[in-house]
């Protein structure tokens, strides 16, 4: 450490960053801390591209610093500069909500854009998607699918969820059981929830592969035994109200959904069970859980008429189907 702290002090860049990083990171009192965030914001006011990345996320985030937007997106933005794509990834995402600088939506696709250039793995993502379905990009299928292959390759389990759910509903893409299989197990061989519980799924109704309920059951339990409740509410909805009618299994929605229900506080969840209900035909218990969820939603969410929408459906003992 006596040797960084000499190198840094004859200005090795290096050095400044490794000790911003390990001092503010890892700091164990508020002196060994405000050193880090000293030598951090010296290295990035040197060029140093990850000192200015760290930086403009401490700021963002208030991490050991005030949040500060304006000043998040100014050190971002000197990263993004300097060919930093999780910067660029990060300052699409600001650009996007309007956090620290005015909403501009053009300005967010173009670095999201630049970012996926340069083989960031979630702006590979984000508009390999884009590109697939046409929104907010001309569309070009080929070259989404592209994209989510590589950024699969460099490590995004989600990208390959993404693309078997696409083979699998038909969307935007030809229909195809088996790609989704495919792309479902490369997912959940890096443990994606959401792939995992799927890939039950096919394996257990013999979707694309030859029935194995066993295997498929198996699966999904393992899965579910440890699985966040978004993970939950997220697998317990499309069971529910898939517009595909060969994906939907009401019974199994509800058993999945059930167990938690005393977890369920946000409008989102509330929502859900509202669905998996009224797709059970207990239009009582989705009338009284929509109403629930109404009372839960924020007043600028706009939610509301999609959500009173489901209620009148449930009054008229309908379910809801996406």
């Amino acid at each position: 450490m006596a040797q960084a702290e000499q190198r840094a002090a004859e200005g090795d860049l290096v050095a400044m960053y490794s000790l911003g990083y390990l001092y503010s990171e890892e700091g164990k009192s508020e002196e060994s801390v405000a050193r880090g965030l000293d030598y951090l914001q010296r290295a990035a006011r040197a060029g140093v591209v990850a000192a200015q990345y760290l930086l403009g996320l401490k700021y963002l985030h208030g991490r050991q610093l005030p949040r500060d937007e304006r000043k998040a997106v100014k050190w971002l933005a000197a990263a993004a500069n300097q060919g930093s794509a999780r910067a660029l990834l990060v300052l699409s995402n600001l650009y996007g909500r309007g956090t620290g600088v005015e909403r501009d939506l053009s300005t967010a696709k173009r670095l999201a854009q630049r970012a996926a250039e340069l083989g960031e793995p979630m702006a590979l993502q984000m508009v390999g998607l884009q590109l697939i379905s046409g929104v907010n990009l001309p569309e070009d299928r080929e070259r989404g699918i592209d994209y989510l292959k590589k950024a699969f390759r460099r490590g995004n389990a989600e990208a390959a969820y993404y693309l078997g759910r696409e083979y699998l509903y038909g969307s935007h893409l030809e229909r195809s059981p088996q790609n989704a299989l495919h792309w479902f197990e490369q997912a959940a061989k890096q443990k994606h929830p959401l792939a995992r519980l799927w890939l039950g799924e096919l394996y257990r109704r013999g979707i694309g592969t030859e029935v194995d309920v066993e295997r498929g059951l198996a699966l999904q339990n393992e899965t579910l035994a440890d699985a966040r409740p978004d993970i939950v509410n997220n697998f317990a909805w499309e069971l529910a109200v898939n517009r595909r009618a060969e994906l939907r299994d009401p019974a199994l929605a509800l058993k999945v959904a059930e167990p938690v229900q005393a977890l369920r506080n946000s409008y989102a969840q509330l929502d859900t069970l509202a669905a998996v209900y009224a797709a059970n035909a207990r239009y009582d218990d989705a009338i009284a859980f929509q109403l629930r969820a109404i009372e839960k939603l924020p007043t600028d969410s706009g939610l509301a008429d999609n959500f009173r929408a489901r209620l009148n459906l449930y009054k008229n003992h309908e379910p809801y189907i996406e």
